[in-house]
């Protein structure tokens, strides 16, 4: 009777336990991931000051550069999975016209390497390594995996 007791007891423990570790270790990467975009932020901003990014001069609306992070193969965004199917976790995209060293983004759904190579140059190891760490459901306009 005393062990049927001991077992109930350990069974309430773990149902309230395992919620609470899980969504500590998801707040800790969520952590991680918000770093992790405003050091990708802190370079582009320098990047941008410096000069080192250029607009064309007849820029107008919406012209821009993006780099999407995702947590690997089959967490892509809806419509990226073409662009990362080769299990990268990074994209790199700018709209055309748009100039970092002296190389031009041709279109805003092809790869821009020229980013992807500044970022590398600015970042290291850590650029290589970055992907999302979060398990978020998150759906935003339909489309799952944007934080």
């Amino acid at each position: 009777m005393e062990l049927l007791i001991v077992v109930a007891i350990v069974a309430v423990l773990s149902a309230v336990a395992i919620p609470v570790f899980s969504n500590a270790i998801e707040s800790a990467a969520r952590g991680v991931d918000t770093i992790n975009a405003k050091t990708l932020q802190s370079v582009l901003t320098a990047a941008l000051a410096n000069g080192d990014i250029q607009f064309p001069e007849n820029a107008v609306g919406s012209n821009g550069f993006y780099v999407i992070v995702c947590k690997g193969d089959g967490y892509e965004p809806k419509g990226y999975e073409s662009y990362l199917s080769d299990k990268k976790t990074t994209y790199c995209g700018a709209d055309a016209g748009i100039v970092i060293n002296g190389q031009a983004s041709t279109a805003w759904n092809s790869e821009f390497t020229a980013l992807s190579d500044y970022l590398y140059a600015n970042m290291g190891e850590q650029f290589t390594t970055l992907k999302s760490s979060c398990n978020s459901k998150l759906v935003v306009d339909n489309i799952k995996g944007w934080d």
